[in-house]
């Protein structure tokens, strides 16, 4: 699962483009101003500006293991231009989040699918340890403070009448003493 921690599960597919001063050409020619001085294979820009371009499967499904790229694209991690970043285990909190969604079997598959795509085939056998494993956990726990619930409840129902019993021993007892007594139990 640490392997994964690397930033796999964030890889996507982006359209290359080459960059030579200052300027990026696209496969069509059209170019768009970037910073100066780069010369790199990097994800084409959207008017200029600082978000990507991405489809809608490209941006659910990672690229690695499983799914490759087409080939005028390339698989490169860059988790800051998502507009929903999908969860990973590029971060503890993040990853807090898969598990707990995991252990509570809450759309876990999407997650496991999502995981096997980017990292491999480990990823499942893991993921579904955790699911099964901490499912399992998870029920016992919940059936647990059910079950102390109900305990404390009757154990306080059984004190109410055994303190309730005694007492109308109690009155009877006086009774029996030949003192009349009103109905608080008074003289």
């Amino acid at each position: 699962v640490l392997r994964c921690g690397d930033g796999r599960m964030s890889r996507r597919c982006y359209n290359n483009v080459t960059l030579l001063r200052g300027e990026a050409f696209d496969d069509d020619g059209n170019s768009s101003a970037l910073a100066p001085g780069w010369n790199a294979s990097i994800p084409e820009w959207y008017d200029g500006s600082t978000e990507m371009v991405l489809s809608d499967y490209e941006a659910t499904h990672g690229c690695g293991a499983f799914f490759s790229c087409q080939e005028n694209q390339t698989c490169m991690v860059n988790r800051s231009q998502f507009d929903a970043s999908p969860l990973s285990f590029d971060h503890i909190g993040e990853s807090v989040l898969v598990t707990v969604k995991l252990i509570a079997i809450d759309n876990w598959n999407v997650e496991m699918n999502r995981a096997a795509g980017s990292c491999g085939l480990e990823m499942v056998v893991s993921m579904i340890a955790v699911t099964l494993i901490g499912g399992f956990v998870l029920m016992n726990v919940f059936l647990a403070i059910l079950m102390t619930e109900y305990t404390k409840a009757m154990n306080k129902q059984i004190a109410e009448a055994e303190a309730e019993i005694f007492l109308e021993a109690q009155l009877a007892a006086d009774d029996d003493d030949g003192q009349d007594r009103d109905q608080d139990g008074n003289l």
